[in-house]
């Protein structure tokens, strides 16, 4: 999907492991400890899809002095627990 889109990809706290960081498209983790250029990069998006991602503390809290989380994005979150959806940070779109 990211390729398809040419999208960059940003993983969350601890999962590193969900996208190759070898990969051209691959911009870092987001969050506590996580990569500046990443978090730049979120902060300027217009729609975010967040893949399994709860949207917790962990990764959208400010880091390094950063407000990262873009208020004014559109937020789809796909999630397989309904419980998570849109419990965090507000969502555009929710879905399981």
């Amino acid at each position: 999907m990211a390729e398809r889109l040419h999208a960059p990809v940003a993983n969350s706290y601890l999962h590193n492991d969900s996208f190759p960081a070898s990969h051209p498209l691959w911009c870092g983790p987001l969050g506590y400890q996580g990569s500046k250029a990443a978090m730049n990069l979120i902060a300027q998006a217009d729609v975010v899809l967040a893949l399994g991602h709860p949207l917790g503390p962990f990764g959208t809290l400010p880091q390094y002095g950063m407000e990262y989380w873009p208020a004014g994005a559109k937020i789809i979150q796909v999630d397989v627990d309904p419980r998570v959806l849109g419990l965090v940070k507000s969502i555009s779109v929710g879905s399981t």
